[in-house]
């Protein structure tokens, strides 16, 4: 039975390629790691940052974010929302040409910020069209 390191890479690889696990498995024995790298940001490559996204989805659930006008970000919108949260002075932001925006946070306050997000979406208080991750690719 593979131990728990074993099962994370795989679970890496499966999701990075797509759900074939036979395949996961071999780059996950080929690649030599005990582990799966550290996140890190995706901007400047420090270890102690988490890139964030902020992506606004159309009305329609099918609808890719950013193909719209009315769905791409702009860097205005993220800081007021940033600021309306009480996440206080607002980072450096980069609008992606899919339409969302990405910035750098400290890991803790990057994981507290998609938290809150995803509570005040789920509880109502903020427009559902909002969505924020830390995602592990930047957008083409």
């Amino acid at each position: 039975m593979a131990d728990l390191a074993d099962q994370e890479l795989v679970a890496y690889f499966t999701q990075k390629i797509g759900g074939d696990e036979k395949l996961a498995r071999a780059l996950a024995a080929l690649s030599g790691l005990s582990e799966v790298a550290a996140r890190r940001s995706l901007l400047t490559s420090d270890a102690s940052m988490r890139t964030v996204r902020v992506v606004r989805h159309g009305q329609e659930l099918d609808q890719e974010p950013g193909q719209d006008p009315a769905t791409r970000l702009s860097p205005s919108e993220v800081t007021k929302l940033f600021k309306g949260l009480g996440f206080g002075k607002m980072p450096r932001i980069e609008v992606q040409r899919d339409g969302s925006c990405v910035f750098d946070l400290p890991t803790e306050k990057a994981e507290r910020f998609v938290s809150v997000v995803g509570t005040e979406v789920s509880e109502g208080r903020l427009a559902s069209s909002w969505k924020v991750d830390l995602p592990d690719v930047l957008p083409n």
